[in-house]
């Protein structure tokens, strides 16, 4: 959230803990009305809980089909139009991208990196699986197009933001450690998304 602009550092304690705070007031109201009502469940009710993880497994075992089936239907519930209408659109869907994956961070192995400096440019958003000794779980390289023009093909956009993953080279890191990667395109337009995944995924003969 704060790579996607939502937060600001107000102090930074050490190399990796800092005090952070919203970004202004229309941020602060957005994620306490309408993010919080995405988690609003009962305490004692852990389904909502089990639908997440359903989601995050389907990716990290590479279903990428239904990752993105189970995704098309929570941004057509739970986003706003007021949302999606505003001039950092692309940054409200990389939020929540973030925030939906987080808890990936959680699992051992797992690292999450949102618009690290790789290749020739930056890449929106990485799942990283670094774990010695394990060649065969995968990594994830996303890439975020967002359009308020209803007659482009998403599809196509979803294309080319996984296009964009090649040409610039985000790949290399994972090149390098001869681990294996799927790229993932993913287009937006308000309720509306597309992806386009590679799954060739890169497994490199030692």
């Amino acid at each position: 959230m704060l790579y996607a602009g939502y937060l600001k550092v107000d102090q930074i304690i050490d190399q990796n803990n800092f005090k952070v705070s919203f970004a202004n007031l229309e941020v602060h109201h957005s994620f306490t009305d309408t993010i919080g009502s995405w988690i609003k469940i009962e305490s004692n009710n852990n389904e909502y809980c089990q639908y997440i993880n359903q989601i995050i497994n389907s990716l990290l075992t590479g279903d990428i089909d239904t990752f993105c089936k189970e995704l098309k239907t929570r941004v057509g519930t739970v986003f706003s139009f007021h949302d999606t209408a505003r001039d950092k659109a692309e940054s409200f869907y990389h939020g929540f991208m973030i925030g939906l994956t987080l808890v990936v961070a959680s699992k051992p192995g797992y690292i999450i990196t949102s618009n690290r400096e790789t290749g020739y440019g930056r890449s929106d958003m990485c799942i990283k699986f670094d774990k010695p000794g394990d060649d065969e779980t995968l990594s994830f390289i996303f890439e975020f197009k967002h359009t308020k023009e209803k007659d482009v093909n998403l599809h196509e956009l979803a294309k080319a933001a996984k296009n964009q993953i090649l040409e610039k080279n985000y790949s290399n890191e994972f090149i390098i450690l001869k681990k294996p990667f799927l790229m993932i395109g993913m287009a937006f337009c308000g309720k509306n998304f597309e992806h386009f995944c590679d799954y060739t995924y890169f497994k490199i003969d030692k």
